[in-house]
């Protein structure tokens, strides 16, 4: 797995309340197997962390957590587009090198402290924004997603 070493500190980072975490779960509270999508889902939209969900070399979002949502500036608009529609300004930016990379040759990427000119405001204005995430690739039902989960 590659990693990116911190860059600098910066009062202007991403930075969000709270980790995800698993619990356990003891078997007798277990899901039954007819409701999990469904609980899955409530899980990704309840978890105090990033987490997006896209597929396809143009990386169509195809999940969005509110956390996801909040920390970047958008809505749930971004479903169904694909990622320099929703985020024109990573073009040219090392990020979107990255994220393309773990797309072509599949080799999850761990970043820490990485630089992001993202236009949170919806302005025109790119600001400096630092993330910690992983980046990578899934393979579900002979389908590739990449997914995104970030702190």
């Amino acid at each position: 797995m590659q990693t990116d070493k911190p860059r600098r500190s910066s009062p202007k980072r991403g930075s969000l309340a709270g980790r995800s975490s698993i619990a356990n779960t003891p078997l007798a509270d277990a899901p039954s197997p007819g409701n999990e999508p469904e609980r899955l889902y409530e899980l990704f939209m309840q978890t105090p962390a990033m987490i997006a969900v896209s597929r396809g070399p143009k990386l169509v979002y195809e999940f969005a957590n509110p956390m996801w949502l909040q920390v970047v500036g958008k809505t749930s608009d971004v479903i169904g587009k694909p990622l320099l529609e929703v985020f024109p300004e990573l073009r040219g930016q090392p990020i979107y090198d990255i994220l393309m990379k773990v797309y072509k040759h599949g080799e999850p990427y761990i970043g820490n402290e990485v630089l992001v000119k993202l236009d949170t405001n919806n302005d025109g204005k790119p600001q400096d924004v630092y993330f910690n995430f992983i980046y990578k690739i899934t393979f579900c039902d002979k389908m590739v997603f990449n997914f995104l989960c970030g702190h």
